[in-house]
């Protein structure tokens, strides 16, 4: 695990994307406006509202933190390597299902695919509930961060906030 709590070994072109601006920077805080420049006018690689989406996916899977117009890097951008002539396929802009965001959660925190899903299945059936519910109350048995669509999801089925025992 990286010094930020998210494992860098999932690297996906998203997460090549969402590092540039912070290592051009240097700092794991920039601006919203250094994504949009550094992302739509420098590279040329998307419009400012295609850019909001980017940090709207960044921040659901746990990989951003939004603070007003500041963004926060929750993963290791040092460690990512952006090949020369990189160029982000469309897909980036992809928004996954409530269930593959919740999955990279547990990708993003060092859990392994495969046990993440026996996990959930098992909780699933054992409580007889969705398997985004079985899912976000797994990241949440596990103490582990749980992203605001989780949340939301929580509190639609009145999962009380605090730690779970």
């Amino acid at each position: 695990m990286s010094p930020r709590g998210a494992c860098s070994c999932v690297m996906t072109d998203r997460h090549r994307v969402l590092a540039l601006p912070f290592i051009q920077a240097g700092s794991d805080t920039v601006p919203v406006g250094d994504l949009t420049v550094a992302l739509g006018v420098d590279r040329d690689w998307f419009t400012p509202a295609e850019v909001e989406t980017l940090i709207a996916i960044g921040v659901d899977e746990g990989v951003l933190r939004r603070d007003g117009e500041l963004l926060h890097a929750t993963f290791d951008y040092s460690s990512v390597e952006i090949p020369s002539g990189f160029t982000p396929s469309a897909s980036v802009l992809e928004q996954q299902s409530p269930f593959e965001r919740l999955l990279a959660r547990f990708e993003a925190e060092g859990v392994d695919r495969r046990s993440a899903v026996a996990a959930i299945n098992a909780r699933q059936q054992r409580l007889s509930i969705p398997i985004e519910l079985a899912a976000a109350l797994e990241l949440k048995v596990r103490g582990l961060q749980v992203p605001e669509v989780t949340e939301a999801l929580l509190d639609e089925f009145h999962v009380p906030a605090g730690p779970a025992e």
